[in-house]
């Protein structure tokens, strides 16, 4: 009997890429550093046992994922969150992913710190 593995996770806690992204004028005329935590739900029963790379996400493709949307000029976070979760999502291993992007410099004043933003989606809200 084949053991399903419904809570494994390939976890990035920090990936700090920059991008061009903002809204209000001047805010996206260069790159901005940005802190990127990305979690993939997949089946990684079959790497545990076998200790084989080709049982598993590449971590390399992963990183890649997130590389090529931060490729891109957005004017939002969550746009960018979007796109990196459907690059992710194109490999149909992956049943679910959330990312979690952060920008350390929004440009609310003084007193307001880091912004973040949350997504999750799944392979069922891609179809």
């Amino acid at each position: 009997m084949e053991r399903r593995s419904p809570k494994d996770q390939i976890i990035f806690r920090s990936m700090a890429p920059s991008c061009r992204i903002g809204v209000l004028p001047g805010e996206a005329d260069g790159p901005q550093p940005l802190e990127i935590r990305l979690a993939v739900d997949v089946d990684l029963d079959a790497a545990a046992r076998s200790d084989a790379l080709a049982d598993t996400l590449d971590y390399r493709d992963l990183a890649a994922a997130v590389e090529s949307a931060c490729g891109q000029r957005y004017g939002l976070l969550e746009a960018l969150a979007g796109q990196i979760l459907t690059n992710v999502l194109e490999d149909p291993r992956v049943k679910a992913a959330s990312v979690e992007v952060t920008k350390a410099r929004a440009p609310l004043g003084e007193r307001v710190g880091p912004i973040s933003i949350r997504l999750y989606r799944g392979q069922e809200a891609n179809s």
